[in-house]
């Protein structure tokens, strides 16, 4: 449960650095802001704006004149904006290395962040808002320190999904009015809980050109193959970093990993790029048969087409490390021919109700 701290609690103390880190941040290092410079600068900022008021006040009463007051008290808020604007690094917890790390983006002109968005089959939960709110904290951090026009947030809308097919099958009515009925609701909510809505917002069925080239681009080198009954499957094999951001070995990894399709793959961790689609189910023409994308390649390509080969931050649920973002790692770096696909990756954790 998300809480403000107690009114006895002074918002310039550690210990209320403490409190947001547990409430909002969680207990889950998926941030590195413990004891440094956000929160830090956050409470100083927030002593000064409440001891400009009293301090014009106090004046004011001790006959100093309420104009002498007001100039006494801006001069203190715009201390505790200077106390801000001092360069302290931010530090992030990186899933990637497991460390925390001091935030430089590769261009400050151009700060890019991607964090995976909702698949529109359902109402939202409050486990959902989760990454919402936590991305929603970053976002405008990310602004503060390096002007709004310099953030990029994207956050995907998945609206290809075997669960919506299925809802709408249960529902007796078209995938489309799942999916905008569901898009719908989800804005309401999250708008309602104050969160900004991110820079742009793609939804999958918009970018199934993108998944295509990028399918046949990792055929043409190799790393990935398609079956005769329509599929194509990335082939772990051929990329040595696999398992890398959730820390296990492919040993580890092929115990628990589902096995479906396990007649047409090379290996049980081959993880599906291209699957074939009935006449009831939504359907792209393809060089291997009219089907629809895998839901691993639809943040690869949609993060690509507006970020570029290589951006900042890659965010998500921790629940998503493996398979999906283990899975955009692999087929991002060995399409774009890049060591990085993402300098940060960064994880929330679940929420716990007490």
């Amino acid at each position: 449960m998300i809480r403000r701290p107690p009114r006895s609690t002074p918002l310039y103390s550690s210990a209320a650095s403490d409190v947001y880190k547990r409430q909002i941040i969680g207990d889950n290092p998926g941030w590195g802001w413990s004891s440094s410079a956000a929160l830090s600068l956050l409470g100083t900022y927030a002593m000064f704006a409440y001891l400009a008021p009293l301090a014009g006040g106090w004046l004011g009463d001790k006959k100093i004149g309420y104009r002498k007051g007001v100039v006494i008290g801006a001069f203190l808020m715009t201390l505790g904006h200077a106390s801000m604007a001092i360069e302290t690094p931010l530090f992030l917890y990186n899933s990637y290395s497991r460390t925390k790390e001091a935030f430089k983006p590769l261009d400050e002109k151009n700060v890019r962040m991607y964090v995976c968005g909702p698949t529109v089959y359902d109402r939202a939960h409050i486990g959902n808002a989760r990454p919402v709110l936590v991305f929603d904290i970053l976002f405008r951090l990310l602004r503060y320190l390096y002007k709004e026009d310099n953030v990029t947030y994207v956050r995907n809308i998945t609206d290809i999904d075997d669960k919506i097919n299925a809802k709408a099958l249960e529902r007796g009515i078209n995938i489309e009015k799942v999916t905008e009925e569901t898009i719908c609701w989800f804005h309401k909510d999250m708008d309602f809980l104050g969160a900004l809505r991110p820079n742009h917002e793609p939804r999958a069925t918009d970018y199934v050109s993108q998944m295509r080239d990028m399918i046949s681009k990792l055929i043409s080198l190799s790393f990935a193959y398609p079956t005769k009954d329509g599929h194509v499957f990335f082939e772990v094999a051929t990329f040595s970093d696999y398992g890398r951001l959730s820390n296990k070995k492919l040993s580890e990894l092929k115990e628990g990993v589902r096995i479906e399709n396990e007649n047409t793959k090379k290996n049980p961790l081959d993880f599906v790029l291209w699957k074939p689609s009935n006449l009831e189910e939504p359907g792209w023409e393809s060089p291997w048969g009219r089907g629809r994308p895998g839901w691993h390649i639809e943040c690869s390509a949609m993060a690509k087409d507006i970020l570029g080969d290589q951006f900042d931050i890659h965010g998500g649920g921790i629940d998503l490390i493996f398979p999906h973002h283990e899975n955009e790692i692999a087929q991002s770096t060995c399409s774009n021919n890049m060591k990085k696909f993402a300098n940060f990756w960064i994880h929330n954790g679940f929420l716990k109700i007490e």
